[in-house]
């Protein structure tokens, strides 16, 4: 390649790189907003995309029933107060680790929860009676996750995720506080 064709090629590059990084800049260098009924969490200098649980019935739910968590991905539940939390592996059908925060986003308690053998749905010809006694019977039996002190965030992240995390009580995980409180119904 002659002169003139290296230094065309190495001008073309030029101005590729100048547009991109002009690009960052005019983008603040921020990552994508994210879909709605989502928020995007920093911990410990890695991004997760969290679904949000805003409404009793999201909270209820939870990751329950989900045969896979992402490695980025997981539940953000926000409560409208700040209360001792307690939280169980209801219909969970992967390992979930869990992190109560409270109403400033520090951490109060950390747990890595475990599955349980699952309740079977109600079986044909079984009265509803007797599905709401083994049901009660199931959730009675569920080992709890305490929070230990009021919580108003909890983060659910995929089981084991914990043990790659440099956090503890008292580190705090950087929330837009006042509008996801905003959210809660």
């Amino acid at each position: 390649m002659d002169r003139r064709g290296f230094l065309s090629r190495l001008g073309a590059a030029g101005v590729a790189l100048g547009l991109l990084t002009g690009c960052a800049t005019l983008s603040g260098c921020r990552e994508p907003t994210p879909a709605e009924g989502f928020e995007r969490v920093r911990i410990d200098g890695r991004t997760f995309t969290l679904e949000l649980a805003v409404t009793g019935e999201a909270r209820e739910r939870g990751l329950g029933g989900r045969e896979h968590v992402p490695a980025d991905g997981g539940m953000l539940f926000v409560f409208p107060d700040a209360a001792p939390r307690l939280f169980v592996m209801r219909d969970c059908l992967v390992p979930i680790d869990i992190i109560y925060l409270d109403p400033l986003g520090r951490i109060v308690s950390m747990h890595q929860m475990e599955v349980e053998p699952l309740e079977p749905p109600r079986q044909p010809g079984e009265s509803e009676q007797d599905y709401q006694t083994r049901r009660m019977r199931y959730e009675a039996r569920l080992r709890k996750y305490p929070s230990g002190y009021a919580a108003q965030f909890v983060i659910e992240l995929a089981g084991g995720t914990l043990d790659s995390l440099r956090i503890g009580p008292g580190d705090r995980i950087e929330l837009d506080l006042e509008r996801l409180k905003a959210l809660v119904k």
